[in-house]
């Protein structure tokens, strides 16, 4: 098993499994891993977070030492492993501590990341300098690419973001398998320390209502062990190839596609996918009628999940946003910049173009509750 970091930090007693096939689990780093992981965390820290908060100081200030003090003794009374893993805990050894805590995203290598290690063990005893080149069906970068791709899927079911959610990742690592030397991607991991922070010392109660309460392990398990276990019934159902591709896409929008137009059309396009067909042209304007599809089937799912939505308000919104994407898709740069311009400019109702990437967000999130919750419904709203 190879593994991916998360941007969770909890002890889990027994690993969980997300998936069977291909095999998935949510873990922590045990055994061997730890120092390793250690190790990668100091290492990061000196790159990162030197300037924020000191590996130990005095009680009267923040330190990662003190973090974990926190933790301990907001969670601990709860949850006796919580207290087991860090009983003994030395401050002189925090970022073991922390290791132990860290959750990690476990795939299978198929044994490919030790035959990898053997061979370049090999390649320096006979005095060879190189490299190995792996191929997109090589099992580290199919199954992490998977892996990704479901994480993905998962960020935007089981977040507590509401119509506010912009994409945040569950992972945090640049790469693959951020071994000493190949860091953390910078803003997450010191986003995932400072939630660390804020979760130690805040009010149980008055977090878990908080919008950011997914950043907490405790907080979103249950939900994300029910949205598991929906996938799972989903892929037995034979719709797992096209809940990974919308994976897929919400992998490429979360970590590759930087340009906020980009990441818009992504989404919108991904919406257009799931909920509208190819119309009889010899009948049909074929622009004019997915926009129609694309209105009123986006508009049923969103309806049918969140019964209150102002109806008159969501099609103004979605004629806006198909009109957006087809601007951008034909290249219609004038048509984006009118819109930018008649953005909302009045104090305490500024509009962004970030607005319709959460927008788009949202209205994904509702169509594939739906998929989750009646797929028969939504199989049938897209071909009619």
């Amino acid at each position: 098993m190879n593994l991916l970091f998360t941007r969770w930090l909890y002890p889990i007693r027994e690993p969980i499994f997300l998936s069977d096939s291909p095999r998935f689990v949510l873990d922590n780093p045990r055994g061997e891993e730890i120092a390793d992981v250690a190790k990668l965390l100091d290492e990061s820290y000196n790159r990162q977070l030197e300037g924020f908060f000191p590996p130990t100081a005095e009680p009267e200030y923040i330190s990662i030492d003190w973090m974990l003090s926190q933790f301990q003794s907001r969670f601990g009374a709860s949850d006796p492993y919580v207290e087991e893993i860090l009983a003994e805990r030395d401050p002189d050894s925090v970022f073991e501590s922390l290791a132990k805590l860290w959750i990690v995203a476990r795939y299978d290598d198929e044994g490919v990341e030790k035959e990898l290690q053997q061979s370049a063990e090999q390649m320096r005893k006979d005095g060879q300098v190189g490299f190995f080149l792996l191929q997109d069906d090589n099992p580290i970068i199919r199954n992490s690419t998977r892996l990704r791709n479901y994480l993905s899927l998962l960020s935007l079911l089981i977040n507590s973001e509401g119509d506010e959610f912009f994409g945040d990742p569950i992972l945090i690592s640049s790469n693959d398998y951020p071994m000493p030397g190949r860091p953390f991607e910078e803003n997450l991991f010191r986003n995932a320390i400072i939630m660390f922070l804020v979760f130690s010392t805040s009010d149980h109660e008055k977090t878990k209502s908080d919008k950011l309460a997914w950043a907490a392990f405790p907080y979103v398990r249950d939900r994300l062990l029910e949205v598991r276990d929906a996938l799972a019934e989903a892929d037995a159902n034979g719709h797992g190839d096209l809940l990974m591709y919308a994976g897929n896409i919400l992998r490429v929008v979360e970590h590759d596609a930087r340009d906020i137009r980009a990441r818009f059309t992504l989404l919108v396009s991904l919406l257009e996918l799931l909920l509208t067909h190819n119309p009889d042209t010899s009948r049909y304007n074929v622009e004019d009628s997915i926009s129609r599809q694309f209105r009123l089937k986006t508009g049923i799912m969103v309806h049918r999940q969140y019964p209150d939505t102002d109806m008159q308000a969501l099609e103004k919104r979605l004629k806006q946003l198909y009109g957006l994407r087809s601007a951008v898709a034909h290249g219609d740069f004038k048509a984006l910049v009118k819109y930018e311009a008649n953005l909302c400019k009045k104090e305490g109702k500024e509009e962004y173009m970030d607005d319709l990437v959460t927008d788009s967000y949202f209205y994904l999130r509702a169509t594939l509750e739906q998929f989750l919750q009646d797929p028969s419904f939504v199989l049938f709203v897209k071909k009619s």
